[in-house]
């Protein structure tokens, strides 16, 4: 079964109840793969480093490419703030981690408000939350602004922490709710993070149009850089 929800979002319903997005590429240009690269490479590297997130795969329907994402629950972190139910999320130390991650992937998407990207499960102890949607993140969905050059990958006005309004803060009491986070990443080995973007370079740009390959592939190494940043 399929909805459209708006012009880049179909709602999927499977025969034994599994329901999911579908959402394909907002940007044109060449550059459209970013964006779909981009979802699978924080996958991928959220289920490396232990943040709950939603469960995430490329795919075609009719013949459009996009990125599948797994909805368990129609419920998210707007009620457990209008509830005041913080203390009954069971997971609440990997939320407030979640900071750490975003900061890394360049998320510039998870700010406060922006409760539908934390999906919420209620459980028999209380609630969990997983992440979703992530093409926001490292240099894609840009539609029309590259972000980032590999000439200036250190510049860090283009994504500065200073100002970062994050959905986790009013949760995150000290440095030390971030550290475990922080210390995963640090021993990351940078060989583990290139493979996660290669593969998934060589995944998303098969069959596709020239041009798109060749763009998907400068912006990996770009990726890769600012992963290291």
């Amino acid at each position: 079964m399929q909805g459209t929800i708006n012009d880049h979002l179909v709602r999927l319903e499977s025969n034994s109840g599994m329901k999911a997005l579908f959402k394909q590429p907002r940007d044109p240009s060449p550059f459209k793969l970013v964006e779909i690269a981009n979802e699978l490479v924080v996958y991928k590297l959220a289920v490396r480093l232990g943040i709950p997130i939603s469960q995430t795969w490329m795919e075609y329907i009719d013949g459009r490419i996009g990125i599948v994402s797994v909805i368990r629950s129609e419920l998210n972190w707007g009620h457990i703030t209008s509830q005041g139910l913080q203390t009954k999320v069971q997971n609440i130390d990997s939320f407030k981690q979640l900071f750490a991650f975003d900061a890394w992937i360049a998320n510039t998407d998870r700010g406060n408000g922006k409760n539908e990207h934390v999906i919420i499960i209620q459980t028999e102890l209380g609630f969990s939350f997983y992440a979703i949607d992530h093409g926001h993140t490292l240099n894609g969905c840009t539609q029309g602004e590259i972000k980032w050059q590999m000439d200036n990958v250190t510049d860090h006005s283009k994504f500065p922490l200073n100002s970062l309004n994050h959905i986790t803060q009013p949760e995150i009491k000290s440095f030390e709710d971030l550290e475990p986070m922080i210390k995963k990443i640090e021993e990351l080995q940078d060989g583990t993070m290139d493979n996660i973007v290669d593969e998934t370079c060589l995944l998303v740009s098969c069959g596709r149009p020239q041009e798109e390959q060749q763009t998907l592939e400068t912006n990996c190494e770009v990726i890769k850089a600012l992963l290291k940043e």
